[in-house]
């Protein structure tokens, strides 16, 4: 492995001011070899800021014409690098010093395929969800809703050691380039959200593992895009129709499952979308 085997890829649409942040810690890590920046549509004031940091860095800017959404904005970046390990990494995500070389170091003995992931923290330093999670099941699922599921692990006691999980967050996910593309990457039919659930899935499939670094730290609070809040979470409702259908599509639970998503969309879309004008209506003061 050469000593810059990673290429970090992000996905930018309306990311907000935090992206900067989370290039310039990307920027001062060991084993970076090239930072691969997909810009789905960003404001044009974004873009120029984008165009000059990539005549002066090593970032190397990809620009679509539309909004891709996350998962193919991934694929096409995965499919220009050049680095023998690719780190997703969302926009709004900060790795903490010197994480890359932690995650290299954690995963040089583990037998491939592997994925790996971080444990994410907000600006207090707290874990928040997402991070550990179990397997996605209709049970799981319902449990979270209701409080006592098992499928987030954020609330359970911090492992010491790496530890094998069924599935770690996409905000920061680690895997070797060859194992990705031998899966066919990300799956597209998932526009925004689950495509990493159901990629650690298929990998596990596979007979692949994966991982959980807790010493690894990632700030990831959320909800820093301006990106209207009620297509974020139509784009969330119709992942996780696809994903249950996808592996559950014939069970009964998974029928209930999919109607309380649908019920709890449609109660919270009036608070959505009056937030949403809200917002437009104040950057326009």
């Amino acid at each position: 492995m050469s000593e810059a085997p990673v290429s970090a890829i992000l996905v930018s649409y309306h990311s907000g001011a935090v992206l900067w942040r989370a290039l310039d810690a990307l920027k001062a890590q060991r084993g970076l070899r090239e930072i691969l920046l997909v810009d789905n549509g960003n404001p044009p004031n974004v873009g120029a800021e984008l165009d000059r940091l990539a005549m002066a860095d090593k970032i190397r800017l990809i620009r679509s014409e539309r909004n891709l959404g996350f998962a193919a904005g991934c694929n096409r970046a995965a499919a220009a690098a050049r680095g023998e390990l690719l780190l997703f990494l969302n926009p709004d995500a900060v790795l903490m010093a010197d994480g890359i070389a932690g995650m290299l170091g954690a995963m040089q003995d583990k037998p491939q395929p592997w994925i790996a992931g971080a444990r994410l923290v907000g600006a207090d330093g707290v874990e928040r969800r997402g991070g550990r999670r179990g397997e996605l099941t209709p049970s799981r699922a319902l449990g979270d809703a209701l409080g006592f599921g098992s499928f987030n692990r954020h609330r359970r006691p911090l492992p010491p050691d790496p530890i094998e999980l069924p599935t770690v967050s996409g905000a920061c996910l680690l895997i070797p380039a060859a194992d990705f593309r031998a899966l066919g990457g990300f799956d597209e039919s998932y526009f925004l959200h689950v495509e990493d659930i159901d990629l650690c899935r298929r990998l596990r499939e596979r007979g692949g593992t994966v991982w959980f670094l807790p010493q690894i730290a990632v700030e990831h609070e959320g909800g820093s895009s301006d990106a209207p809040s009620l297509a974020v979470e139509r784009h969330k409702l119709a992942s996780f129709r696809h994903y249950f259908r996808r592996y559950y599509g014939g069970r009964p639970d998974a029928a209930i499952v999919m109607a309380l998503i649908a019920a709890r969309h449609a109660l919270r879309a009036p608070f959505l979308r009056l937030s949403d004008r809200h917002r437009i209506r104040d950057s326009d003061l």
